[in-house]
């Protein structure tokens, strides 16, 4: 091969060779998504018993009102389909029965998400993901101190998963805006409260969300 030829490519990778990692470097692979929206819970079965003594139990058919869920992501692009997520979020429902008992769930998931591009800007995905499950049972209510009543709180970590789908519309070249629907499910949640233990069925909840990814 002519040497002249092999000292001129050389040269242009010496000198396009930066301009290649910075085009690499600036191809939009990060992205922050961010939604919000209702929550469901399933009715599920919470069993109260008291520490000490096994026969002192009893089992409550628990209904949840509509509550409300909103998360944020933070992803990277793998390919132009496929993407690896770390989200964390919060999910709140009130026990429809008693007006004074809340369930809070805090998601820890990682996912994996992949994207079919259309034309015209829409973009349908589908994604599944797992982690854990910070759940925070609050307003039990017990006697101390003879005859006062306080509200007490209590939490439990456990392992949870996710399934969720939805479709996109790109807004400008690093934004989009989309719709989508979230299963969560977890493992089941002890409580200890004072004089008394709570324990719950499996968790499964349905979320309707409006959201907003921004690539960078």
């Amino acid at each position: 091969m002519n040497p002249k030829i092999i000292t001129i490519a050389v040269a242009a990778i010496v000198a396009g060779g930066p301009a290649l990692i910075r085009a690499e470097d600036n191809s939009d692979r990060f992205y922050v998504h961010a939604d919000s929206g209702a929550v469901f819970v399933q009715d599920l079965t919470l069993r109260a018993s008291v520490p000490g003594s096994p026969s002192t139990s009893a089992s409550f058919a628990m209904h949840f009102q509509p509550g409300a869920r909103g998360d944020i992501a933070i992803g990277y692009n793998l390919t132009d389909s496929l993407a690896v997520e770390i989200e964390t979020g919060a999910l709140w429902n009130r026990i429809d029965t008693v007006n004074s008992i809340d369930l809070f769930q805090v998601p820890l998931l990682e996912n994996l998400v992949y994207r079919v591009h259309l034309k015209n800007g829409w973009t349908p995905y589908f994604g599944a993901g797992a982690g854990a499950d910070f759940g925070i049972l609050s307003g039990i209510e017990s006697i101390s101190h003879g005859d006062v009543i306080q509200t007490s709180s209590s939490d439990d970590v456990t392992f949870g998963y996710q399934a969720q789908a939805g479709i996109a519309y790109a807004i400008s070249p690093n934004a989009d805006v989309d719709f989508s629907y979230k299963f969560f499910g977890s493992f089941e949640h002890n409580w200890d409260f004072p004089g008394v233990k709570f324990d719950s069925d499996k968790i499964y909840t349905h979320a309707l969300l409006l959201s907003f990814r921004w690539k960078f």
